[in-house]
This record gives structure tokens, C-alpha cells and sequence, in this order.
């Protein structure tokens, strides 16, 4: 994949499709973390080591030619500047711990942006790879096609007692991280969320901001992720935490019958009013537009907003974040005040777009 494609579109074809329960569940990903044998951790390696390992890793994306259909894209860090490596973050392909550095980082990303793998980050290869809606085992099934291809070519360091070593001991194990960004708006408005989320770390899961640990929770938006990695397979922590993403699921969709039933008068009013003020309003700060998107992403989903499409509150998330906004209307410098304006100009040119292909869409089926 070109990178200016990669930074150039909010979305990805994935994300943007219909998938298992993407009412409630935006995507899925399992990350994989590998360290190459005789090689130190990027934490205390030099940059001749951290260099090593990233041209071994280079010459080992040609193993992932039939898993690909191609050898995938190797972008390296310092190429980049600081907007574009802001809008990796806000897209969900990097971590933000990734790009506070760059010197022999780099990133390998496939065609469609659901294989994206970070190199010398915490560890040397961080595997993620993603897929729409509640895909779990899908993405578990890439993640492992492109672990053993890679261990083809690489050899990763492996303790028969300890099993994948990690830079960090919590990952140490399979060295996976399995994880759902969910919105669940509903379970915020009835505070069933907080009784949720103690239940969920009592099984020890992780519940966490969009952007991973110590990011706040904006939007409704949160990502689960399981905490244990050692004693356990891959497809048990899978399995885990489909259970898990089931009953959340479940509990989000009646939670919004349960609106519908007790105040939909009080509920339809105030999603019509967020999506008055997101089609009118002349400045919009990042957190608000976040509040009333996700407003209007539980209008969608519960039929009172027809006009708005499948993928708006997916497509709108990443728009609207400072990074992307800015190398969207290409001013990659611009002061928060400006930056609120004109994030406000993209979301009344983004809703009245849509309003305008419903309107053709109904008239072209009515002839």
C-alpha cells in the first residue's frame, strides 16, 4: 500500500463493509509480539541492533507473498512527520508509544490495511491484525497465517517452559493481546456500564480508551482487551473473549430496547438535537463532536436517523480528530480555535453529502 493512500482516507474497505454485530462492535484485532533470537529488546538495544533487526524483518516480507497476494509495505518512521504519524495513531494502525520514536521504526502494512505490524516498538515485531465488526476468530486466523510465514524466515525467541519472550512480562506466553472497540451508548445512559466493566476485570480483561492504555474514553467508545497471556492458547483467549463480547452485546442491545420502551419521546429528542447541532454548528470541539456523533451513531442503529449511512460514526471518529482533520484540509498547522471551526465545516459537509444520496437514492427508487 502507498502511504499517502494510507493517510489520505479515513476508512479502509473493512472497515467500511457490513460485519457480524458492527452495531455494537467497530472491529476486532489480535496482536501477536515476537523478539528475534540473540537480539536485545528495542528498550535497551543500540541503534546498529535496532537497525539489524529491522533489515532481517524487510527481508522477510517476501514470506508473506501467498498470504498476501503480495509482499506487503515496509514505511519506515523517519520519513514521516508529525501529522502523518498523528493520523496512524488516530486510524488505530500504530500505537502512540510507537511514534514517539523513529529512528528504525518502521511500519509493514498489506494492501487493505488489515495486516499493519509494527517493527522495534516495546518488541521487535508487533503483529496486529484487524477485521470489522465482531471477527474475532478471523482476525486470529490472519495473525497466525502471518506468524508462521514470518517464522519462515525469522527465528523468534521461544522458551519451552515460558513459552514466546516478550519486553514485557505480562505478555510473555503466546505474546497475544486480543481486543473489540465497542460503543455502547446505551449501557453508558442506563450506568449499567460501570456493574460491566467490574465484572469484566474480575475475568481479567482490560477496559480502556480508544487509543489503548491511558486514553480517555470519549464517544462511548471503549476497547476490551484480555490481561493474561501466559498458561493460555491462542484460541482460549479468543474464545474468552468472544464470551465475553457475546454478552456485551447482548446487554448493549437491550439496554437500547429498554430506552425505546421507557423514554423514546426524551431519547429521540435529544438524538435529533445532537444531529441539529453537528448539521448547524459553526464550531466544534474534538470531544463534543465525539459526544454527538455517537448520538447519532445510536439514532442510525435504532432506525430514527434513515439519512445517516452504515459507516458515518466510523468514518466521522477518524475525520474529526485533530491529525487527520488537519492533513485532510492540508494545514498541517493550525491553532485549536481554527482547527474547531473547521472540523465543524467537514461535519455539515459530511451530513448534508449524506443527506443528499438518501434523497437520490429514495427518488430513484420511488420512479
Amino acid at each position: 500500500m502507498d502511504i499517502n493512500a494510507l493517510l489520505s482516507v479515513p476508512l479502509e474497505a473493512w472497515q467500511a463493509q457490513s460485519a457480524p454485530a458492527d452495531d455494537v462492535v467497530i472491529s476486532s484485532r489480535v496482536r501477536l509480539a515476537r523478539n528475534l533470537t540473540g537480539s536485545r529488546f528495542p528498550y535497551f538495544a543500540e541503534q546498529d541492533e535496532l537497525q539489524a533487526v529491522e533489515e532481517k524483518v524487510k527481508g522477510a516480507l517476501k514470506a508473506l507473498t501467498k498470504e498476501e497476494g503480495e509482499p506487503p509495505t515496509y514505511i519506515g518512521l523517519g520519513g514521516l512527520d508529525g501529522i502523518d504519524t498523528q493520523v496512524l495513531v488516530e486510524k488505530h494502525v500504530v500505537s502512540p508509544q510507537f511514534v514517539a520514536e523513529t529512528a528504525h521504526r518502521g511500519l509493514v502494512v498489506n494492501r487493505d490495511a488489515s495486516l499493519a505490524m509494527m517493527v522495534n516498538e516495546e518488541d521487535h515485531l508487533r503483529i496486529q491484525c484487524m477485521a470489522g465488526g465482531f471477527q474475532l476468530r478471523s482476525a486470529l486466523a490472519h495473525a497466525q497465517a502471518v506468524d508462521d510465514a514470518l517464522a519462515s524466515e525469522l527465528t523468534f525467541a521461544f522458551d519451552d517452559r515460558w513459552g514466546y519472550l516478550t519486553a514485557c512480562p505480562t505478555n510473555v506466553g503466546t505474546g497475544m493481546r486480543a481486543s473489540l472497540m465497542i460503543h455502547v451508548p446505551a449501557l453508558v445512559r442506563t450506568k449499567k456500564i460501570q456493574r460491566l466493566i467490574q465484572n469484566m476485570m474480575k475475568l481479567n480483561f482490560s477496559v480502556r480508551g480508544m487509543y489503548g492504555e491511558g486514553s480517555d474514553i470519549i464517544g462511548n467508545v471503549f476497547q476490551l482487551s484480555n490481561q493474561i497471556t501466559l498458561g493460555m492458547s491462542e484460541s482460549d483467549i479468543v474464545a474468552a473473549l468472544q464470551r465475553v463480547g457475546e454478552e456485551l452485546i447482548k446487554e448493549e442491545r437491550e439496554a437500547r430496547e429498554q430506552l425505546l420502551a421507557a423514554e423514546k419521546d426524551l431519547l429521540e429528542d435529544e438524538i435529533w438535537r445532537s444531529y441539529g447541532v453537528l448539521r448547524y454548528a459553526r464550531s466544534m470541539s474534538g470531544k463534543e463532536a465525539m459526544t454527538r456523533l455517537s448520538q447519532v451513531e445510536l439514532g442510525r442503529v435504532l432506525g430514527l436517523l434513515p439519512q445517516v449511512p452504515h459507516a458515518a460514526f466510523r468514518e466521522l471518529t477518524v475525520l474529526t480528530r485533530p491529525g487527520f482533520l488537519q492533513r485532510y484540509i492540508r494545514r498541517p498547522e493550525l491553532p485549536e480555535a481554527e482547527r474547531d471551526s473547521w472540523r465543524a465545516v467537514v461535519i455539515r459537509d459530511k451530513l448534508q453529502s449524506y443527506e443528499n444520496s438518501y434523497a437520490a437514492h429514495h427518488q430513484s427508487v420511488s420512479k
